[in-house]
């Protein structure tokens, strides 16, 4: 029978446990001046929420699929005080993940308009850009070339103007 084996702190989590404290007590004296002195509140409030989270000892939260063909559930590690998660951004990767998605998804079903996006990317040959380094007409130019170029085509297919 396999026994269970919790989920260890990742590294990022060690790490701010270790020394952490070291940096608070440095913070007025090293960083207050350029950062502000009370940014160190908030700071200390994501540190020790994102140390906390992911933390099967706060509480879990068992899910279990409603489908009856599919007899799979798992844990999820819930802190009631976090209500799940530390939504800390760019901190806690997981939670930065979870928020970029639901992000990317209200951006996709309620502020763009739903129309194919396209990206393009140009770059001069490195042949080219030793004349390009310092003289900005030629690179303004070249840069305007495939915008016209674009801009003549949408025109030419839809008749709006950009």
């Amino acid at each position: 029978m396999p026994v269970y084996k919790p989920r260890e702190k990742n590294v990022i989590q060690e790490i701010l446990q270790a020394y952490f404290s070291t940096f608070e007590e440095n913070y007025d004296a090293q960083y207050s001046e350029k950062y502000g002195k009370y940014r160190i509140i908030r700071i200390k409030e994501s540190v020790e929420k994102f140390i906390e989270c992911g933390d099967y000892s706060k509480g879990i939260t068992r899910i279990k699929f409603t489908n009856n063909d599919c007899k799979c559930e798992y844990f999820r590690p819930f802190v009631a005080s976090l209500k799940g998660a530390c939504k800390s951004w760019y901190l806690c990767p997981s939670c930065n993940q979870k928020r970029l998605l639901l992000f990317s998804e209200h951006l996709s079903e309620n502020v763009l308009l739903n129309l194919p996006h396209r990206q393009f990317v140009f770059t001069l040959p490195k042949l080219f850009r030793p004349y390009f380094k310092h003289d900005r007409k030629p690179r303004l130019s070249a840069s305007q070339t495939p915008r016209r170029c674009f801009k003549d085509h949408f025109f030419h297919h839809t008749r709006l103007l950009l």
